[in-house]
């Protein structure tokens, strides 16, 4: 149950369509009232800071890595330098065990970093992490 009458506003950086699915399933089985903006690779998530300016501001954004055109870290930079996302709470969703790529990520500034499981239950397991960050995060 969602404390929230409002859905939250959640922009998704993500190639695989597959793992979008599974991310909305995890939101939705942990109760998580959403709207989810789609993004499916890091160009279009880094001319997306020059859009919408008046559009309501997301209250997280989750980033894959492994992205076609500019990688996830790419895109990372660009948000943080933007005053519009600066402060927004972001989450890294990738299937990289990297320990350098785990920490330029939060050197840059980041909230969260998960590992896409492979099993479907720990997958949707994330719905709960992924609830945790929007709730600390609501003003």
């Amino acid at each position: 149950m969602d404390s929230h009458d409002t859905p939250r506003q959640l922009l998704v950086v993500e190639d695989n369509p597959t793992d979008t699915i599974l991310l909305k399933r995890a939101l939705s089985e942990h109760g998580v009232n959403y709207e989810m903006i789609v993004l499916e690779d890091g160009e279009e998530a880094v001319e997306y800071l020059d859009k919408d300016e008046g559009a309501r501001e997301p209250d997280l954004i989750i980033v894959d890595l492994n992205l076609p055109k500019l990688d996830g870290i790419e895109v990372l930079k660009r948000y943080r330098s933007s005053s519009r996302f600066a402060e927004t709470p972001v989450a890294i969703l990738t299937s990289s065990d990297s320990p350098s790529e785990r920490r330029r990520a939060e050197n840059i500034g980041i909230n969260a970093y998960l590992r896409k499981p492979i099993e479907l239950d720990a997958f949707l397991a994330l719905g709960a992490t992924l609830r945790s960050l929007l709730e600390t995060s609501a003003k």
